[in-house]
């Protein structure tokens, strides 16, 4: 070009290099002798002259995003020479990204080397001339179905998913790095011997090995295929400058099927993307990329380093006949990252080649370097013993004033622990407690509950603990299957009681505290057991894992090291102690002279309650389940639920979100990954966070004192990096085993002379040897044919746009197979419909994949925090067969319908369907309370949802907090008189709601019950008539009224009618729908009860209650003997329950409804006294109820000096109402009294 000072637009490739600020690129040279140097440098200024791309100068220009460039007379090549000695130097090359790629370089090198000069052909195309026509294609006849051709690729939709390998690093610097490797001569000699060319056979399998690597089993990618379109034109041939272009290849072959197949699509794709390359979006859809490289001819100099990567590029493979170069990011990619890599991509490859019928899924990713990285892991230690009742004792002694024990009633200090654990250890010796016995721990999250833990520990036994807000059913079975001896309650009240369990209440402190204050002999063993935790077990029985002392002093001592807890320093429990998540934190603190902390499950579940404890006793360190920190941080929007110092999460994993907001409330908290199932003893693994790495993922990279981990296929066959296996342990901490022999033999294993314990967990080696946990082994269903991990579900729904979490189930569903429902919380401050995320699934995932989905305001938690399964499995159930019987009655109950329905992620509920029977829990019961605040502008407290789990239940603590009125409409809105309807003993109204189409000349209105505020339980039934009335008057202040009654109804309905009456009043209608309130039955004996009770149970709970002690019985029936008689039911009721006894065929909850609606009928049936009435009076009996042996006729026709109409109809008593007979008869009535003008 004549016109060095002409300007032109930027190329695609340079626009794309300029915006991105890619690096400069680079030739390395090792140049001998001063000579060949001074060569070189001549060399390199006559070539500038030829090539204009070395001499294109960038030239900015106002409102462009992007500068022109222009062609000018000096060189852009920078040179810098450094002496490697007296004869070699190292000579560095360097351009501006705009100016080059790898061709150009290469072209370059050779032409430094040649002994021709340069010589300018005025034929050739320049750089230049070449930009201007890659614009004008842009305008041609094929530009817009080559731009269609790439919107139909949907590259967006196959961006690079991240590997695993990855990690995000501020504090080091985005230089490229370079790792290369020699081709095995293996592979470069099938490489040889294969048709297709290597370049192909090469990219093939990079891909494959980025998707096996990448964070799902199957995930969609795209690869870029830098490609160098000086290879498609001749008359490009010997252009120099940046024509290397990163060419998107979607790629999503699938697993099962073979390499061969892979590579077929994959030269297809490159044709078709050759084809119209020039139309190619600019900017890069994926990390990652593939470039083949040329062979360079010999030359004079030594080619060190040849470095042009396109921008965008984290992961780079360049590949040539004898060399692998990976170019990688310093602060993503570690050079042993890419080391491994470039192992695993040739024994992919070998193994492909040599094995063509191979699925994908199953070439190998070995990588020969890693068994040494994973053995240095991998330290057999055993630490000395020293258990860890006698590190308490020599703790307490050290720290006897420091306080040892808070929770919200109580604190001690070490001296007072140390005392009363002795005295307890003392006591349990002399009822016969010792080694190998078990005693269980029926007591709240408290003081005294960590007291009897180690007084259990002293005393040589093991403690089996309890949780006491688990259905007493789940108690029972523990208990059956622990046999302990001896069980310490308090103030959570009487476990259930075994034959030959002995028993003890703390508070009877007269009893225990007489004991001696000094140390037992400290003879525990080792292999002495320490305690029993159950687990849940895949059979629906709680398992029974024995943990011994040794394996506990090893842990202890291990996490010990690790969180260096100081004296004085607060520790809090916030989870279960039946489970052994906060065991990190409750054993370490007691051993080091900490403050321990332990809140209730209502302050723990409540992130108010929480924070105002923080405020109050600010604390150290805290372990917690994601889960509940996640509702606390949500809920609280700040630092007040964090610790001042460390952070443990475990027990699930946690998402990148969550790790955000704690990052942003608390920068300087330390943050430790915590792993390890109960059989390995509280935790085998840990990883303390970086604070200058942004995970998206949490890592296990430090394995606690002597623990290894392995992970093992099918065959229990060691697994490369990358893969994933089922995870085993091995080490100090393993536990004895448990209960259950049968199960011990199936999970505890012995390999190569070592014992293992197969978790059940799978999980994936990194290229350290550090692991992640993936999923469970039995987390994998079929459906439709396919084989679909559910955990993969949740990844992608966890990471659509505005969820926060996201749980998956599949439960059967008769002909239409397995069917998947997920549950997903959302971020703080996001709106999305269950039809916008469902749109926003079907991108992700395919169809056979896609779930039911329900947005919940919280997922379910167990006592330990853990994602509570089970309750997800109930919830799908409950989508599947639909909730919602009983209608709402009032716009209030509506209301309240509706808010129920939004928080536990249901269509619809039922008015007397349970808040946590339909999968609500405790953090689902702080959300209800949050969002019935706003809706009813009112303080709502979770205890309240607790009280009033039903929609009938909370709408009748509103009616009694806001004085709001009973009386219902059930008629639609019209003209026509009042018709006063009374609830009977259940204190619903809906039944009437039969008389409506048979009576449409009537308004209808219903006297529905307010709720048990003491206007119907404690008081009698004429002063909740007078209440009544108050109400009918305001919607109808004077006579004629017509009133009518169903069975306590109708007691009801006569007291208003004396009350109006007595008022000057007049009753029009008085209708008696099978009303007594006298049986003529005798008085069952309390063995009589008994025997009728056990009738009721299951086989297996009459066999219990058959079981149990005599004395037991006995002191059982005095209580009962001493009680009135109506009173004995609910009692032993009440009884049979905390035993963990089950009802054949119903529920507590339901029997304790109905004793209590028979309770408040027996009080309005003890009050009532027959008046005498002036109004006409109609009574219906069920011809069912007069044949009933304990009848007793209350002579209705004695009530009233008006009329009197008595009417026998088939029926039985519940069900009289829907007789058409009392329809036809009512409905006549009532017309009868409009011809007498008493309407």
């Amino acid at each position: 070009m004549s016109n060095h000072e002409a300007a032109f637009a930027l190329s695609p490739q340079q626009r794309s290099q300029w915006l991105a600020n890619a690096p400069p690129a680079r030739l390395v040279l090792e140049v001998r002798g001063a000579t060949a140097l001074a060569q070189l440098r001549e060399r390199l200024a006559a070539l500038a002259q030829v090539h204009d791309a070395l001499r294109l100068h960038t030239r900015p220009e106002p409102g462009m995003q992007v500068p022109l460039q222009r062609v000018a007379g000096e060189s852009v090549v920078s040179i810098d020479v450094q002496a490697l000695d007296a004869e070699v130097q190292r000579v560095t090359l360097q351009l501006p990204a705009l100016a080059a790629d790898r061709g150009t370089l290469l072209r370059l090198a050779q032409a430094l080397g040649s002994m021709q000069p340069p010589l300018a052909d005025a034929e050739a195309m320049t750089y230049t001339q070449y930009s201007a026509w890659i614009h004008d294609l842009q305008a041609d006849d094929d530009a817009a179905q080559g731009r269609q051709y790439w919107a139909d690729l949907a590259l967006g939709q196959q961006a690079g998913t991240e590997l695993l390998y990855r990690e995000a690093r501020s504090d080091k610097a985005d230089t490229p790095l370079t790792t290369c490797v020699m081709l095995d001569p293996a592979l470069s000699a099938a490489l040889h011997a294969q048709a297709a060319p290597a370049e192909h056979l090469l990219m093939a399998a990079w891909g494959v090995l980025l998707q096996r690597l990448s964070a799902t089993d199957s995930p969609a990618l795209t690869l870029n295929w830098v490609h160098d379109c000086r290879d498609d034109y001749e008359e490009l041939a010997d252009c120099w400058g940046l024509f290397a272009k990163a060419l998107p290849l979607p790629w999503q072959p699938a697993l099962e099927r073979p390499f061969g197949e892979a590579l077929a699509a994959l030269q297809r794709r490159c044709e078709d993307v050759g084809e119209w390359q020039e139309y190619s979006p600019a900017d890069l859809a994926s990390p990652y990329g593939f470039q083949w490289s040329p062979a360079l001819a010999a030359t004079p100099f030594t080619v060190l380093e040849v470095s042009a990567i396109p921008a965008g590029m984290e992961l780079l493979l360049i590949a040539d006949d004898q060399r692998l170069t990976l170019c990688h990011q310093a602060n993503r990619y570690s050079t042993r990252a890419a080391e491994t890599l470039l192992e695993q991509l040739q024994s992919l490859l070998l193994d492909a080649l040599a094995h063509p019928a191979t699925p994908l899924g199953e070439l190998s990713l070995a990588a020969p370097g890693f068994a040494a990285t994973l053995a240095a892991r991998h330290q057999r230690i055993t630490p000395p013993f020293a258990s860890v009742p006698a590190r308490f004792n020599a703790c307490a002694a050290g720290f006897a004033e420091h306080l040892a024990l808070r929770d919200p009633h109580q604190h001690l200090s070490y001296a007072e622990l140390h005392a009363r654990s002795n005295q307890l250890a003392h006591y349990l010796r002399g009822q016969g407690i010792g080694r190998e016995d078990r005693v269980a721990l029926y007591l709240d999250r408290s003081a005294p509950m960590v007291l009897a833990m180690l007084a259990v520990l002293k005393s040589g036994a093991a403690f089996v603990p309890l949780d006491v807000h688990q259905p007493a059913q789940r108690s029972l079975a523990i208990l059956q299957q622990a046999q302990p001896r001896f069980v310490l309650t308090g103030a959570a009240g009487s476990a259930p009681l075994l034959a030959s369990m002995g028993s003890l209440d703390l508070r009877d402190t007269a009893v225990w505290q007489q004991a001696p204050m000094a140390d037992l002999g400290n003879d525990v063993l080792p292999t002495d057991a320490a305690y029993v935790l159950f687990t849940s077990g895949s059979t629906g029985v709680p398992k029974g894992v024995i943990v011994e002392h040794a394996q506990l002093a090893s842990y202890v001592s291990s996490v010990s090291a690790r969180l260096q807890l100081q004296a004085g320093e607060r520790s809090a429990v916030v989870t279960s102690l039946a489970a052994d998540l906060g065991y990190t934190l409750l054993f370490p603190a007691l051993l080091s002279g900490g403050e321990l902390h332990l809140l209730d499950k209502t302050t723990a579940m409540d992130a108010q309650a929480w924070a105002a404890w923080q405020a109050q006793y600010p604390v150290d360190h805290l372990k917690i389940v994601p889960s509940l920190l996640d509702a606390w941080l949500m809920h609280a929007q700040s630092a007040a639920v964090l610790p001042r110092r460390q952070l443990i999460l475990g027990g699930e994993s946690c998402s990148p979100r969550l790790l955000q907001s704690i990052r942003q409330f608390a920068p300087a908290l330390t943050l430790f990954n915590h792993y390890g199932p109960t059989e390995a003893t509280v935790g085998v693994a840990m990883h303390k966070l970086n604070p200058a790495c942004d995970y998206r993922r949490l890592p296990l990279d430090d394995r606690l004192d002597g623990m290894r981990l392995y992970l093992l296929d099918q065959q229990q066959r060691p697994v490369p990096p990358g893969q994933h296996a089922e995870l085993y342990i091995a080490g100090p901490q393993l536990a004895r085993g448990y209960l259950d022999a049968p199960q011990t033999a199936e999970c505890f294993i012995e390999r190569d002379g070592e014992r293992l314990y197969r978790t059940g967990d799978r999980a994936r080696y990194r290229h350290d040897a550090s692991l992640e946990i993936t999923g469970r082994s039995d987390r994998q269903v079929k459906v439709r044919g396919f084989r679909i991990e559910l955990d993969e579900i949740q990844a992608q729904l966890a990471g659509l746009p505005g969820v926060a979490q996201a749980a998956v189930e599949c439960l059967p569903k008769g002909e239409l197979g397995q069917q998947l429902f997920a549950f997903v919380t959302l971020a703080p401050g996001h709106s999305v419909s269950v039809a916008q995320l469902h749109g926003q699934a079907q991108d992700r995932l395919p169809d056979y994949m896609l779930p039911s989905l329900r947005i919940v305001e919280a997922l379910p938690l167990m006592g330990n925090g853990k994602l509570d399964r089970k309750t997800l499995q109930q919830w799908a159930d409950q989508v599947q067969g639909g909730v919602g019987g009983a209608v709402p009655r009032t716009p209030l109950e509506a209301l309240l319908a509706e808010t129920w329905a939004q928080v536990l992620g249901l269509e619809r509920v039922g008015i007397e369907d349970d808040f946590f029977a339909l999968g609500g829990h405790s953090l689902a019961a702080v959300s209800l309370a949050s969002r019935l605040q706003t809706v009813l502008a009112a303080p709502v407290t979770v205890n309240a949802v607790f009280n009033a789990p039903s929609v009938a239940a909370f709408a009748a603590l509103v009616q009694a907090e806001f004085k709001l009125s009973p009386l219902v409409r059930l008629s639609t809105p019209g003209a026509g008189a009042n018709l006063f309807c009374f609830h009977p003993s259940t204190g619903h109204v809906q039944d009437y709601r039969a008389l409506l189409p048979h009576l449409p000349q009537w308004q209808l209105w219903g006297l529905q019950k307010l709720g048990d505020d003491g206007t119907v339980g404690d008081g009698d039934i004429d002063g909740l008539t007078a209440r009544y009335i108050e109400h009918i008057r305001a919607r109808q202040p004077h006579g004629p009224y017509h009133l009518l009654g169903f069975s306590l109804g109708g007691l009801l309905a006569i007291t208003a009618a004396a009350q109006l009456e007595r008022c000057g009043e007049q009753v029009a209608f008085l209708g008696i729908l099978d009303s007594q309130y006298a049986r003529s039955a005798d008085e069952d004996s309390v063995e009589t009860l008994l025997a009728d009770a056990t009738q009721a149970l299951t086989a297996n709970s009459q066999a219990v209650l058959r079981g149990l002690p005599a004395p037991a019985l006995a002191e059982l029936t005095a209580q009962l003997a001493a009680l009135p008689a109506a009173q004995r039911l609910p009692a032993l009721a009440q009884w049979a329950q905390q035993q963990g006894l089950q009802l054949d065929g119903d529920s507590w909850e339901h029997l304790h409804t109905r004793l209590g609606h028979q309770q408040q009928t027996r009080q309005l049936l003890a009050s009532f006294q027959p008046p005498r009435l002036r109004c006409p009076v109609q009574v219906w009996w069920a011809d069912a109820t007069l044949e009933e042996a304990d009848f007793a006729d209350p002579q209705w026709e004695q009530l009233s000096s008006g009329a009197y109409t008595r009417e026998v109809v088939q029926a039985q008593h519940l069900n009289i109402l829907a007789q058409p007979s009392v329809h036809q008869q009512l409905a006549a009535g009532l017309a009868a009294l409009a011809t007498d003008g008493a309407v």
